[in-house]
């Protein structure tokens, strides 16, 4: 996959574990799309295999209706689902990544320090009042209450964020290991600058050479064009002048042919 990736677009080989990831989630999400519309929002298979998404064969959709309709199967689907509706505290960043939101908090302080879990929780969850949430919003604003408090005397610990049973990923961004959270092992915007210029020096080289491999094919195609011409008259100014010796192969590098797409042979005299 990492190698499909890398022959259409101009990356870095240190991103290729973001861009698994990413690759991951599209594909769990987009799963999860299929099956809302396609299998959760019809009550039997033949409703459902009547309205079969179009990107998806008719033999392998009826292999996920079965796959869903297996007993173990829905029980698991129940399981998360009920586990995902437990969290109160879902973030309203919508698809921005964290890393996005991390670094724009970065750059807003004066030393431009890492911003602290906190600091990152506070941001990302933060409810508009009045506006209708799945969750309710009463648990998470008292929590941002309390980490607000926290950070207004100084305190930037995490103490209220320290049981993250989320994952290990939770408030850093996709592919962010544990090891690397502290500021001091995090991305430096020297380490960032050298990765970006290498990106642009990678892409200045590969706009280069298709530039001179276009080049190469026009220049050959124009040279083509006019050896056919310059053939073409020196074929007729010779059927015009008998008298006139006319050696092809002096005048044009290649054989060509004429207009109706009989050869000219090089060495023809007229």
């Amino acid at each position: 996959m990492w190698n499909y990736v890398k022959a259409r677009y101009i990356i870095p080989d240190e991103l290729e574990g973001w861009v698994i990831e990413s690759i991951h989630a599209s594909w769990r999400g987009y799963k999860g799309r299929i099956k809302e519309a396609h299998f959760t929002a019809f009550e039997n298979d033949e409703t459902r295999l009547e309205n079969r998404p179009n990107g998806i064969p008719l033999e392998s959709f009826k292999m996920l209706l079965e796959y869903w309709n297996d007993d173990t199967v829905q029980e698991k689907a129940k399981k998360n689902s009920a586990a995902r509706k437990s969290y109160t505290d879902t973030h309203t960043r919508g698809p921005k990544s964290f890393a996005r939101i991390r670094h724009k908090m970065k750059k807003k302080k004066p030393d431009e320090s890492q911003p602290c879990f906190g600091e990152v929780f506070v941001e990302t969850r933060e409810r508009v009042e009045g506006r209708d949430y799945k969750t309710n919003p009463e648990i998470i604003t008292k929590k941002i209450k309390m980490i607000n408090e926290k950070l207004s005397t100084g305190d930037a610990h995490d103490e209220l964020l320290s049981d993250r049973k989320h994952g290990p990923q939770w408030l850093l961004g996709r592919c962010v290991k544990p090891s690397k959270v502290s500021s001091s092992n995090a991305p430096t915007d020297t380490y960032v600058n050298e990765l970006i210029a290498k990106i642009k020096q990678r892409l200045a080289a590969e706009v280069e050479e298709k530039v001179k491999q276009i080049q190469a094919e026009v220049d050959e195609q124009v040279n083509k064009k006019v050896q056919q011409n310059l053939a073409s008259v020196l074929k007729k100014l010779g059927e015009a002048n008998p008298n006139i010796t006319i050696n092809i192969e002096e005048l044009c590098v290649t054989a060509m042919s004429d207009d109706d797409g009989t050869p000219i042979t090089g060495g023809s005299n007229f």
